[in-house]
């Protein structure tokens, strides 16, 4: 037995079905919250009126792209680990400058990584 499903968008601002073709999907957020909207042309055009005056004198805002790439950047020894530790330890004696605090410069955990 075959079975067919059918999805109606309805327009959130009349209650009408939408011909899909011709629907507006609007995605936007206000103080943290993200919001969807299915509209007409009619809906879309009012919605982008509304809101022109505003996003004219408003700053753009990048989302998450910075935060993505380094949240996708392998991991290297956490601060305080034993082995940011033993990698000071191994960059001293082997000629490098290294702070006892901070960030260790990703030469250094290379070298390190590449010699242990």
């Amino acid at each position: 037995m075959a079975e067919i499903q059918t999805t109606t968008l309805i327009d959130d601002l009349t209650g009408k079905p939408l011909d899909a073709e011709k629907a507006h999907r609007i995605h936007f957020s206000v103080e943290g919250k993200t919001y969807r909207l299915d509209v007409d042309e009619k809906g879309a055009d009012e919605f982008h009126a509304a809101l022109d005056r505003f996003i004219e004198v408003s700053t753009k805002v990048a989302t998450g792209g910075a935060s993505k790439r380094a949240a996708a950047a392998p991991r290297r020894a956490s601060a305080g680990s034993g082995e940011q530790t033993k990698m000071r330890e191994w960059a001293k004696a082997n000629g490098y400058e290294v702070a006892e605090r901070g960030r260790i410069p990703a030469a250094i955990q290379e070298a390190y990584a590449a010699a242990n």
